[in-house]
């Protein structure tokens, strides 16, 4: 498949830049607006009560929930290679994003509604056990 900077319908195999800058602006901006909630989070968090341990746990909590929010930043970039160009593979790539949607939700709250979320914030992590308990709040609600 090439590129071509002209129309579509002068040659129907080929992509123009617009068509795929077209496709692609919606998936980059909602990359961008991912990854810059937190530092939007970070400016309200600081001007609220108990700021200062809250700004202590939010990268610890932000850290562990990225570890599963990321497969489904990877799975966006997946689906777009593998679909094909008339959505046959679109049934498979749906039955996993179900398979995976559950085996993050299963593991995520496995960690969190155990004790394994007290060895991620103590042992791993560092904080203190004051902050360790501050924190189990947040990340339940966010799970």
């Amino acid at each position: 498949m090439r590129l071509e900077a002209g129309s579509a319908d002068e040659n129907p195999g080929s992509l123009t830049y617009r068509e795929i800058a077209s496709f692609y602006t919606p998936l980059a901006l909602t990359s961008l607006l991912f990854l810059s909630a937190h530092s939007i989070v970070t400016f309200f968090v600081a001007r609220s009560q108990m700021a200062i341990e809250s700004l202590a746990v939010l990268p610890v909590i932000g850290a562990l929930m990225f570890i599963f929010r990321s497969f489904g930043l990877s799975y966006q970039e997946t689906v777009i290679a593998l679909i094909g160009d008339r959505f046959e593979k679109f049934f498979p790539i749906r039955n996993f994003a179900l398979l995976l949607v559950s085996a993050v939700f299963c593991s995520l709250g496995l960690v969190v509604f155990t004790d394994a979320v007290a060895i991620w914030y103590q042992d791993l992590c560092g904080l203190s056990p004051h902050l360790k308990l501050f924190a189990l709040a947040p990340t339940i609600l966010r799970e």
